[in-house]
């Protein structure tokens, strides 16, 4: 089984929480008044990381290679007093060890499996860069034009689109609530080594009762390698103080 580090994703659980990313959407605001919002919004994400740093929660992560599932691990996950994830493995009764092959095969199979747990690594590396937007970046967009906001008529969500935000040709869009400012989903197209390995994020968002937001579900695809990975947050409770 390919074992996969689950740090980043779980980072990513912690902090997107980007319901106030709404306020950088007035169509018609001056970059000054874009930049201020934008200010506001890194506010609400540290806001939103202290809230959530009082739960705990469970995380599935599960690996398909062409479809099918090769590897599916679950986590306790918790900030910790440095801000950063702490998770503690949970056992899977439904989690089947393979038997490794040996010989020559087995030589093949573990370079292949070392192969995709680098491929792996700098997928997550790359997809960090979306699933975690960075004020500054967010305002360069908006100075240089490639910013634009979408809303359908009598929708309450907008939809912020990024072009070029990491990579040339890559586009970042983040759908929010116009009154709550609660964060919707977050979807990204971009490559990794190049255009032909082409990667997509999709993440969906959720709210705890007293209106602390996490990822609910993130889904990452590179087809060029029939390689998807599926995550799940689940099970939110509150750390004993």
């Amino acid at each position: 089984m390919i074992g996969i580090s689950n740090h980043r994703l779980t980072y990513f659980g912690g902090i997107l929480l980007i319901g106030t990313v709404g306020v950088l959407c007035a169509q018609q605001a001056s970059k000054a008044d874009v930049q201020k919002r934008v200010a506001a919004f890194k506010d609400s994400m540290a806001q939103n990381q202290r809230a959530l740093a009082q739960y705990t929660w469970k995380q599935q992560t599960q690996m398909l290679l062409d479809g099918d599932v090769k590897n599916t691990s679950v986590e306790q996950v918790r900030i910790g007093p440095d801000g950063k994830m702490e998770k503690t493995p949970l056992s899977d009764p439904n989690q089947q060890q393979k038997k490794k092959p040996r010989g020559l095969k087995g030589k093949i199979a573990a370079k292949k499996m070392a192969e995709m747990k680098a491929y792996i690594e700098r997928l997550m590396s790359l997809c960090g860069r979306y699933m975690k937007p960075l004020p500054d970046r967010l305002q360069q967009a908006v100075k240089e034009g490639r910013a634009e906001v979408v809303q359908g008529v009598g929708s309450p969500v907008l939809q912020l689109k990024f072009k070029d935000y990491y990579k040339a040709g890559d586009l970042l869009s983040i759908s929010v609530d116009r009154e709550a400012m609660s964060m919707h989903a977050l979807e990204a197209s971009t490559y990794l080594d190049g255009e032909d390995d082409p990667v997509s994020l999709s993440m969906q968002f959720d709210a705890l009762q007293d209106g602390t937001s996490y990822m609910k579900l993130l889904d990452i695809g590179a087809p060029a390698q029939k390689l998807a990975l599926k995550v799940n947050s689940f099970e939110h409770e509150r750390v004993a103080q």
